[in-house]
């Protein structure tokens, strides 16, 4: 989905702002795996697949990440490389389009609920932060969803050029309750109350997008044919 058949050097500043961004994110189920994909083997080749059905974002998240072999597998068979980093079930993946993206730093989380990645974007010229999650269920939701906020707030203060922001994973929260969190942030939401969208197969609408810049909407993705995982593979796409 990138935009790599124009010479970055021959776009102007205004046509630079324009270069979308597209992100997707994947729970893979480390504590509910289906037999589907339930090797390192398996793994890899449902992930490639599953990641095509959503048209191959240039970031994707991946939480409950058990083992770390079939990474290996899926960055040889795609365009993708990243970085991984512990999570509270497992990993937590951070797959990119290199000919898109530049990884200058990766962040790890104390508590394992994200993970931050700096980027420098070749397309647009902008440096880029993005974040994967996998926040907890219940009590602890809110101190984990401000220790997120708080690290969105430090890196674009840190003076360092944040252009761009997004955040991908399992909020394990109804829009509603992400919506009201993360907008005091001033970031925008694929998913809304508005129009209810389930992203897992018990029907809960728990995994989300969310970007400083306004989502295309009829680019926004859930396949919810997939039968891999029971969280259904997502990705979104901005307007710029």
């Amino acid at each position: 989905m990138s935009d790599m058949g124009t010479n970055v050097g021959d776009l102007t500043d205004a046509e630079l702002d324009e270069i979308c961004i597209s992100v997707g994110a994947f729970n893979l189920d480390w504590t509910n795996r289906k037999a589907s994909v339930n090797d390192q083997t398996k793994l890899a080749i449902g992930t490639r697949e599953s990641l095509v059905s959503i048209g191959s974002p240039d970031i994707v998240s991946f939480s409950e990440v058990s083992g770390k072999g079939w990474i290996k597998d899926f960055e040889k068979s795609t365009k993708f490389t990243g970085a991984v980093v512990r999570g509270s079930y497992g990993y937590m993946y951070t797959a990119l389009n290199p000919e898109r993206y530049v990884l200058e730093q990766t962040i790890e989380s104390g508590g394992g609920r994200y993970m931050g990645s700096v980027l420098y974007d070749v397309s647009s010229k902008k440096r880029h932060l993005h974040v994967g999650v996998h926040l907890p269920t219940k009590g602890d939701w809110k101190k984990h969803a401000d220790l997120v906020s708080k690290f969105v707030d430090e890196y674009r203060t840190k003076g360092i050029g944040i252009d761009r922001v997004t955040i991908a994973g399992d909020f394990n929260a109804e829009p509603s309750r992400v919506v009201e969190h993360f907008s005091t942030d001033d970031l925008k939401f694929a998913i809304t109350p508005t129009v209810f969208l389930p992203t897992t197969e018990a029907g809960n609408s728990i995994d989300n997008i969310l970007s400083s810049e306004e989502f295309d909407f009829g680019s926004i993705i859930i396949d919810n044919k997939n039968d891999r995982f029971t969280h259904f593979p997502l990705a979104a796409t901005t307007k710029k």
